[in-house]
């Protein structure tokens, strides 16, 4: 059966969209209460995702348009594959602390944890650090316990548990987080040739070695990523100023202390740009708005945490599609 041949909508019981109304309530009623402002932005930009390892979906307009409406100008544009660059434009004129709960587009996320329509909160805080936004992820988390009891045996500690990707590695006797050091582990281990990209290093010993030891009860908060993975993050001393939160063994968020530097943005839009054709993707412009207006985004730190996994942990369920209205049918 071909892959359109089937219900193009997931059907979910009474009980699950009632628990989704109450859940996406609660985080507004978390927000609302922190002073925060809440936002929507367009889901149709003119310009894709220009990060290596993300892909959009390209929207085409039917019909005869001769009027220049669409985002570029012309017929064409791209779904957000998350509100990232809108939020940082918002941001910049209205240097208040803001959030978006939104729909976001990945194309090719299919499977138990994926899907390529999903609901995506980002939220950002002016004068926020790293150590800040980890705080306010964890508070956030225990607000949800107080109105969801969470399956037995997970739990959240009041103070947030940090762990170093450094760490990590040394735990797993990788000898440091330069490139010689994740090039030698991994043609020890077998998962790697000194042939390969910094990226594909880290990530192949990551995935294999570190991931799986990342099942555990309680929500932890990874930070200390090398600079060569710092994405749109501040750096300092050869780190990026990023985290990442897992919980049961999923990734549930993404956070940076934000960084403001056209001249820099550019530079790691073409790194980005590099990877994508030699991985055989497009290559993509930066979105020119968000460049336009970067530099005049407050100091601040945002994240970005993607809603039905996090429902998931809640709800004790492995399979996205039995919570989501976005998956394919199992």
């Amino acid at each position: 059966m071909p892959w359109w041949a089937g219900s193009m909508i997931q059907t979910l019981s009474v009980e699950i969209l009632r628990f989704r109304q109450s859940f996406l309530g609660q985080i507004r009623a978390f927000f609302d209460s922190r002073g925060y402002l809440e936002v929507q932005t367009p889901a149709l930009n003119p310009t894709g995702a220009v990060e290596p390892f993300i892909d959009s979906f390209q929207v085409h307009a039917t019909g005869d348009r001769k009027s220049p409406a669409g985002p570029s100008g012309g017929t064409e544009g791209y779904l957000i594959t998350s509100p990232e660059y809108n939020l940082k434009t918002v941001l910049a004129a209205s240097p208040v602390p803001i959030y978006e709960i939104c729909h976001s587009f990945r194309a090719g996320d299919v499977g138990a944890e994926h899907t390529e329509e999903f609901l995506m909160l980002e939220w950002y805080r002016p004068g926020a650090t790293e150590s800040d936004l980890i705080l306010e992820t964890n508070s956030l988390l225990v607000h949800l316990a107080g109105s969801f009891p969470l399956p037995s045996g997970l739990r959240i500690p009041a103070t947030p548990r940090t762990i170093s990707i450094g760490d990590l590695f040394a735990r797993e006797g990788i000898g440091g987080l330069g490139r010689d050091a994740l090039a030698k582990a991994a043609v020890d281990m077998k998962l790697g040739s000194k042939a390969d990209r910094y990226d594909e290093l880290f990530f192949s010993l990551f995935l294999n070695r570190i991931e799986p030891s990342l099942r555990i009860p309680e929500p932890v908060y990874l930070n200390g990523y090398p600079e060569e993975l710092a994405a749109l993050s501040n750096t300092e001393r050869g780190l990026a100023k990023r985290f990442e939160l897992y919980w049961n063994g999923l990734e549930l968020a993404n956070g940076y202390e934000e960084l403001r530097n056209k001249e820099e943005h550019l530079r790691r839009f073409k790194e980005f740009n590099d990877i994508r054709r030699k991985t055989g993707r497009p290559e993509m412009k930066g979105d020119p708005q968000f460049l336009e207006n970067i530099e005049k985004m407050p100091e601040c730190s945002g994240i970005a945490l993607g809603v039905e996994r996090l429902m998931m942990v809640f709800l004790g369920e492995n399979h996205i599609a039995n919570i989501s209205p976005f998956a394919w049918p199992k």
